[in-house]
Order: structure tokens, then C-alpha cells, then sequence
């Protein structure tokens, strides 16, 4: 199983004005439920968590990596990103049993608060 963590500073956007908050939830939406093939739930604390329970072809793997490296490269992203966090269960059967994995410090854009 994978997923992608996603929780964004909503506040500092809503804030500045920049951007509309609406529009960037339509575009990871795109990204990782059309494009990347994850289903989508929201966690407890209001984090987006994207997620696949199985890779659906031999593709899949890597659709999910265009997904991440789409928004990682994109400074309005990552300047307004709490948390980018990618997890995988490593082969084990319990969905609870990830290996996570900083999105935004692995590629040296950040560090996510969590």
C-alpha cells in the first residue's frame, strides 16, 4: 500500500490572496485520483491522505511519483505546504505499518510539520 500526505498552511493562503485554496484541492485531486489513480479520505486533522491498497498495473508505481514530483518542483506549493509526506508499507500486510518518507526534506524544498 501507498500514500501521499498532503496538508497545506490554508490560513497564509487565504491570507495573501495568491492564490484560490479551492482551485489547488482541484489540482492534487486531479493529479493523484485521476492522473495517479489513489483514492482520496481525509484524515483527523484535516490532512488530504492519498492513497492506493494496491498498485493497479505496472505503471502505477511510477504515476504516483509523477503525481509527487509535480507539486515538489513548485515553489507556490511548497511555500505553502505543512506536510508532503509519501508512505509505503513495504510488503506488509498491516495498513496501519507505514514507512514514511519527507516529502519536502528528501528533496531539500522544506520540512514538513508533523
Amino acid at each position: 500500500m501507498r500514500k501521499v500526505e498532503v496538508a497545506l498552511n490554508e490560513e497564509k493562503i487565504k491570507s495573501e490572496g495568491k492564490y484560490s485554496l479551492e482551485k489547488i484541492y482541484e489540482a492534487l485531486d486531479e493529479s493523484f485520483v485521476k492522473e495517479a489513480d489513489m483514492q482520496k479520505q481525509k484524515g483527523e486533522d484535516g490532512t488530504i491522505i492519498y492513497f492506493a491498497p494496491v498498485m493497479k498495473d505496472k505503471n502505477h508505481y511510477a504515476k504516483i511519483w509523477i503525481a509527487i514530483k509535480e507539486y515538489v518542483k513548485e515553489r507556490w506549493f511548497t511555500d505553502n505546504a505543512l506536510k508532503y509526506l509519501y508512505g509505503d508499507t513495504d510488503g506488509s500486510d498491516d495498513p496501519d505499518d507505514y514507512s514514511m518518507e519527507d516529502i519536502l526534506e528528501e528533496w531539500e524544498v522544506g520540512k514538513s510539520v508533523y
